[in-house]
């Protein structure tokens, strides 16, 4: 301001109203062309979402329909589905977290239904929600993608056509059955098992599993891509430091570590328990980089895995 206080505008005239319809110009064609302002989506649609919802609770039955929705606050999503007759009664309204991800699970193990419906808008959309609704409606029959916002209905009826989803890349399976990842003879188990006869059995003189190890670029995994993983787990006493690891290394150097713990999904009346951890790659992944996947046993506990199963899906 003191620097152009001295500036005389008094003799340019006309010069002034050119420079302006100038910058006007170029301010609009950079907007509105060049950054497609009107054309982008830079907002989730709530509306969308709400919309989509009531169509398929009502298409589907609202007596043999769930439904959950994952927002930052209930409000947000009834603003707009309270204006549809047919909207859903929302069993759930956040799940991006593990004790809300048990929650969604003791809700669909006594679920009667045979649809599920789960909405998503502004709000993080875990990987970990697809894997355990798929464990109880296997088939995806409608899915509707937004920007940071989408719906997707699934069923037990395998008669309804299925919809187009993310493309699973990779699924690599290890029930312990046979000797599948290196050093697995080491570990197996016939003693115990969640299916089959064998499992994987850790001791307290054991920190580490057995691991699986491939390039990133073997398994799919790029920036962007999304893997999912779980496993069954036996225990005596609650795991208290055991973590499902998924690490990246470039160069002998780490440069991805996602750590879980097991007790996240707790175990009841020594039941085989699930785990479930996902999670979507916002790092650069380099195809030549190391991807290891194993269980630490900080705490040097006894404790059985069983039916690990590792997912990478399309971006």
């Amino acid at each position: 301001m003191f620097l152009f206080s001295w500036f005389d505008t008094s003799e340019l005239g006309k010069m002034n109203y050119t420079f302006l319809a100038l910058i006007i110009l170029l301010v609009s064609y950079s907007t509105v062309i060049a950054e497609k302002f009107y054309s982008t989506q830079f907002f989730a649609p709530f509306s969308l979402v709400a919309e989509k919802m009531a169509e398929y609770n009502l298409k589907y039955g609202t007596d043999k329909t769930i439904s959950t929705v994952n927002v930052i606050h209930p409000n947000y999503i009834h603003y707009y589905s309270d204006r549809f007759p047919s909207s859903p009664q929302f069993n759930q309204y956040i799940c991006n977290r593990a004790s809300q991800f048990v929650e969604l699970k003791q809700m669909l193990d006594t679920s009667k239904a045979q649809t599920m419906i789960h909405g998503w808008s502004n709000n993080y959309h875990a990987p970990e929600v697809e894997m355990i609704i798929k464990e109880k409606f296997p088939f995806l029959v409608q899915y509707d993608p937004f920007f940071n916002a989408g719906v997707m209905v699934y069923s037990k009826d395998s008669t309804w056509p299925l919809a187009n989803a993310p493309r699973t890349l990779t699924t690599i399976s290890n029930d312990f059955e046979s000797v599948i990842w290196p050093d697995d003879e080491k570990f197996r188990t016939d003693s115990i098992a969640a299916n089959g006869k064998w499992s994987m059995k850790m001791t307290p003189e054991q920190e580490y599993s057995s691991t699986y190890r491939s390039s990133a670029a073997n398994l799919g995994l790029t920036q962007g891509a999304v893997y999912q993983i779980s496993c069954k787990y036996l225990a005596d006493t609650v795991l208290a430091d055991v973590v499902c690891v998924l690490s990246i290394t470039r160069k002998a150097e780490n440069v991805i570590w996602r750590g879980v713990q097991l007790h996240d999904f707790p175990a009841k009346n020594n039941n085989w328990a699930t785990f479930y951890a996902g999670y979507k790659f916002v790092e650069y992944i380099m195809p030549d980089d190391e991807v290891s996947i194993y269980f630490m046993n900080a705490s040097r506990q006894k404790f059985f895995i069983d039916d690990v199963v590792f997912r990478v899906l399309e971006k």
